[in-house]
């Protein structure tokens, strides 16, 4: 038996009413409406950031790279003049000097180390060729402005005539290259021309003038040191006269010719009257032994010989050594004058040992003004360049193309990060 029940709830559940069928409709259709009257979204375009960067990249690579590229290639091939090189090589060599006191002919002090005065002797010829003087004085020789302005070389390194001498010394020092090695005292120069004949005659104009400068100071210190040795000659020659004069002096003023010979004459004398003296005192004692009377004439005549010689005695001695403590107030004995005159001895035996070492002096310096002591040595020719050392194109190139890669790469993420900061 069926619940009546049931069937109520099962047609609820299954089955719709007209009413219900109707009412889902409007639902569906406002839906609808409302969906049509909404503004549809479009969707992000991420396209158009991506051309505008990559236009941003493509100019950045023109004006940072391709351009300076295109510029440079183009001066470097059609415009950049070739630069050749010669160079030179050379020392400084010293011949062996008699003298030991013999200063460096470059100022050096005595006794320093001959390669210390070698490097110093090269490292002023190497400040020599890059000096305002060394250009001064090879225009005498050669046109350096005509040999680095002429109109068809390179107009961005070519010389300027009318720049300033301060300019033109800087053109100078980057075209002439001198270098020193401390090790050997080896001086490398290397010279910059437009062609390798002017590089050539540049290099070789530059060695004569290193060359001159090192004979004239050589010469100018063996002028110096004959001038010296002549100085000390002539004064040892006054110092001498001078000597001899007041000995000359003193034997007129003394009434003496030769003052050691008349002391030892007065000497002699002495010697003499003393053994006269011991023999009559040996007679007198002879004759006093033997008994005879004492008041006889002849040993009167002994005593009165023996007292003479003793007086006589007294008296040279006075002339030889001076007045005893009684005597007179000046002293005119020949052993004070002989002090006198032995000092001027010793002083005239100085002044000749001076005289002769001043002749001897002044001779090793006329011998040594016949040679040259400082000279020059070029064991390196300069050299005929057959290529050119400047411009290296593909250097430069690869310069130009590293500097400007990284400009552009610096400029691209600048503007990046001002892009995504914005």
């Amino acid at each position: 038996m069926t619940s009546p029940v049931a069937p109520r709830f099962g047609s609820v559940s299954e089955e719709r009413r007209p009413g219900d069928r109707s009412l889902a409709t409007r639902g569906e259709g406002a839906l609808a409406r409302r969906d049509a009257n909404a503004t549809i979204a479009p969707l992000p375009n991420t396209w158009a950031p991506r051309r505008r960067s990559r236009k941003g990249l493509l100019i950045g690579a023109l004006v940072f790279l391709l351009l300076p590229l295109a510029v440079t290639a183009g001066y470097l091939h059609y415009l950049a003049a070739d630069q050749y090189v010669s160079e030179f090589r050379f020392t400084v060599r010293r011949q062996a000097v008699t003298r030991a006191d013999q200063p460096s002919v470059m100022g050096a002090l005595s006794g320093v180390n001959p390669l210390a005065a070698l490097l110093q002797d090269s490292e002023i010829i190497n400040q020599y060729l890059r000096s305002r003087q060394a250009l001064d004085d090879i225009r005498g020789d050669l046109d350096v402005t005509t040999l680095w302005a002429r109109p068809e070389q390179d107009w961005l390194f070519r010389l300027d005539p009318a720049m300033p001498i301060e300019q033109r010394l800087r053109y100078w020092r980057g075209m002439v290259q001198p270098y020193l090695d401390n090790t050997t005292g080896v001086t490398t120069v290397r010279v910059w021309a437009f062609s390798p004949e002017d590089a050539q005659r540049l290099a070789a104009a530059l060695r004569d003038q290193a060359e001159s400068l090192v004979n004239g100071l050589g010469r100018r210190s063996q002028d110096d040191w004959l001038r010296q040795a002549q100085r000390d000659l002539a004064e040892a020659e006054a110092d001498l006269q001078r000597v001899r004069l007041e000995m000359a002096e003193f034997r007129n003023a003394n009434e003496m010719l030769f003052p050691n010979l008349n002391a030892q004459m007065v000497s002699q004398v002495e010697t003499r009257l003393r053994e006269s003296l011991a023999e009559l005192r040996s007679q007198l004692a002879v004759q006093l032994a033997s008994g005879g009377n004492p008041n006889a004439v002849h040993v009167d005549n002994l005593r009165r010989r023996v007292t003479g010689l003793e007086q006589e005695i007294i008296r040279v001695r006075g002339e030889l050594t001076g007045p005893g403590p009684s005597g007179g107030t000046q002293d005119r004995s020949i052993a004070s004058r002989l002090s006198g005159y032995t000092a001027l001895e010793v002083e005239e035996r100085l002044a000749v040992a001076r005289l002769e070492r001043a002749q001897t002096a002044l001779s090793a310096a006329q011998a040594e003004a016949a040679r040259q002591l400082v000279y020059l040595t070029t064991f390196v020719a300069p050299t005929l360049a057959e290529t050119s050392e400047w411009p290296r194109r593909w250097l430069i190139l690869l310069q130009v193309a590293a500097g400007g890669t990284v400009l552009w790469l610096l400029a691209a993420f600048a503007l990046r990060s001002i892009r995504e900061h914005a």
